[in-house]
């Protein structure tokens, strides 16, 4: 299972997609103030505060869940291939609210400028590792096919 290199990627995309919830996605600030927004939440104080960010939480948990039970159905390649696909559009999903609904849109709502921190671009790591296994997987199925063509 953990040897095919397509559960290496699945893995390591579940590994960034945690990490998600360790680092701060952006920052809000101007000259007085500083607004951290992470996928928890924005930080105390801030007139964004009541602002919910639980819909960036439910989709990574359901990437996580999604990929991780991925990596377990190595024997079922369609399905792993349509699973990591939904997984894919789960992170693409993520990305979009992150940069255009949480980042733009609140920046112009409470006019300060939004500095993307390290967190916002994990996602855009793990969608590269969903591509690469949904890559390895279709190798891998080529493969089996052709095997089954020779017999």
């Amino acid at each position: 299972m953990i040897q095919r290199i397509q559960s290496v990627y699945l893995f390591l995309a579940v590994v960034v997609l945690g990490l998600l919830f360790f680092f701060p996605l952006a920052n809000f600030s101007n000259n007085q103030d500083i607004i951290i927004f992470s996928i928890k939440g924005f930080s105390r104080f801030s007139p964004l505060e009541q602002t919910p960010t639980w819909p960036l939480l439910v989709v990574n948990a359901l990437s996580i869940v999604l990929t991780t039970v991925t990596i377990f159905l190595f024997k079922n390649r369609p399905l792993q291939i349509r699973l990591t696909r939904f997984a894919l559009m789960l992170n693409l999903g993520f990305i979009a609210l992150t940069y255009f609904v949480y980042g733009d849109h609140l920046a112009k709502q409470i006019k300060m400028p939004v500095n993307y921190e390290f967190g916002s671009f994990l996602p855009v790591i793990a969608l590269v590792f969903h591509v690469l296994a949904i890559y390895a997987i279709n190798k891998d199925e080529r493969l089996i096919k052709s095997i089954d063509r020779i017999r």
